[in-house]
Order: structure tokens, then sequence, then C-alpha cells
């Protein structure tokens, strides 16, 4: 993949080495809720035949009274049971019962921002 990653600092574009653990780090468009890594960004811009995008830096949360679903890609409320036998995706991790192998965590907007430029 080649691409270069910027962090946008107020007018100013400072490059971000590819050693940096950032290329790691989960990103979110600015009115988008779902987090993806740089590669799937980078595969989406390539379909679509766009040079450059501007994506923002998204933290884990922790804490959260929400999860995500990666098996069914929705975002459900632990207090509302989260997901169990009921759901038909539901797969424990051990096999037998507790936790989903499916559950994953939720992501919030850093404020951050990036441009990702493809060469």
């Amino acid at each position: 993949m080649n691409y270069q990653l910027f962090e946008i600092d107020g007018t100013e574009l400072r490059p971000i080495r590819k050693s940096d653990k950032i290329h790691k780090a989960m990103f979110i468009l600015d009115l988008d809720y779902i987090c993806i890594h740089i590669s799937s960004y980078i595969e989406d811009m390539k379909q679509a035949d766009i040079d450059e995008i501007t994506l923002n830096l998204a933290e884990r949360e922790t804490g959260t009274t929400h999860f995500y679903c990666h098996e069914l890609g929705f975002v459900g409320e632990k207090s509302e049971g989260g997901c169990g036998r009921e759901c038909k995706a539901y797969a424990p991790r051990n096999g037998k019962s507790g936790a989903c192998k499916h559950i994953g965590y939720t992501y919030d907007n850093t404020g951050r921002m990036f441009l990702l430029k493809l060469k």
C-alpha cells in the first residue's frame, strides 16, 4: 500500500512516519460512526478513485454502556442485555457460555485530524 499520512495541525500538515503506531489505529470519517483501519480506507479509496481523504483519529471508549457487534455490525446497549442466547449470532468465547466472541469496543472521535493521501 503506497500512501502518506499527515496530521493536520491548524494550517500545517505534519508527515507521520510509517513506523509510528498511529498507522495501526482506528480512524473515523467526520460524519460517520464506523471506525476502521487505514488499510480499509485505502481499499475504498482505490475503488472510488479518490486520491485523498480527511480522517479523525478514533479512541477506544472505556467504561461505556455500549458495545459493538462485529458479526451483525451494530452498536448495542449493555443494559438491554447486550447479546446472549437470544441472538442468532451468539458464540461464546469459551464455547460454552459467557461473553460472545463478536463483542467489540466502541470508539469516539478524538478531534485529531489526519489527511490520507494515496501515491
